[in-house]
């Protein structure tokens, strides 16, 4: 497989010609060399401009690179397919302004937004996926933008983070992390997806008292997991469901009763 940034006659991203002609204007090459089929940008993220080489990246403000990998899931595979059904799910086509409703400031207008395409990635070898991805990131920090990575599993967390850690230090950024689980897993035997923050603190990468994590449920993280994570400096909030379902009850008795402020609608009884 060719490395996707290396020099290519092809110029892939850029205008081509044919063996013995001139650049044909209308022909254009947008793919890297050897993307696989779920690989690659149908369409930019918000039709931003493309950007296939980190040359391309100068100016930019934002910086929107696909991960599409899922060797590291422990059991349902596909989130390899997420990148480009994001870009597809965020394409809401004319009028291309995105204004906040609150603010009244569109982030297209204000910032410099480009889309790096898809990292190369390499099925059933998720190092060297993490590699690739690690590589743009850096590519994207080295001038000054902001990286949004687009998964791909959970397990992207971790070259991430190691990217960060790069310019910024392990205590240079914070971390909010919304999830179901805590993906700090203590067993050797835990698939990718499920160790990155822990992962990412006992390597040096991260400074586990600058990571909030929001929305934890379910069985797992067990109590060792959570021992550990508070001994690092985690912080954490669970979502538990029984105290969902009284507060969400709670509150519909308290509107119900009149005791408590209640929304008039057409529909109310």
């Amino acid at each position: 497989m060719l490395d996707a940034r290396s020099p290519d006659p092809l110029r892939y991203g850029r205008l081509v010609s044919p063996p013995g002609g001139a650049a044909n204007p209308h022909r254009l090459v947008v793919n890297r060399p050897g993307e696989f089929g779920y690989a690659g940008v149908g369409v930019t993220f918000g039709r931003v401009s493309l950007a296939l080489a980190a040359e391309g990246l100068a100016g930019a403000d934002v910086v929107i690179v696909g991960a599409p990998f899922d060797d590291g899931v422990s059991f349902r595979p596909g989130t390899r397919f997420g990148p480009r059904a994001i870009r597809m799910g965020e394409d809401a086509g004319a009028p291309p302004g995105r204004p906040n409703m609150e603010l009244g400031i569109d982030p297209y207008q204000q910032l410099e937004i480009v889309d790096y395409g898809d990292v190369e990635v390499h099925p059933a070898d998720l190092d060297a996926s993490h590699r690739s991805l690690r590589t743009a990131v850096s590519e994207i920090l080295d001038v000054g933008a902001v990286p949004v990575v687009l998964g791909g599993d959970h397990s992207l967390s971790t070259p991430v983070l190691q990217a960060l850690a790069g310019p910024y230090g392990a205590d240079g950024f914070s971390v909010v992390h919304f999830d179901t689980h805590a993906d700090a897993g203590m067993s050797e035997s835990e698939p990718p997806h499920g160790v990155p923050f822990r992962r990412a603190v006992v390597e040096g990468a991260l400074d586990g008292h600058n990571i909030v994590q929001i929305g934890l449920r379910g069985s797992w993280p067990f109590p060792e997991e959570f021992s550990w994570m508070r001994e690092a400096g985690f912080r954490f909030t669970a979502m538990a469901a029984n105290r969902i379902v009284h507060e969400t009850l709670s509150g519909i008795a308290v509107r119900r009763s009149g005791s408590g402020p209640r929304r008039e609608s057409p529909a109310s009884p």
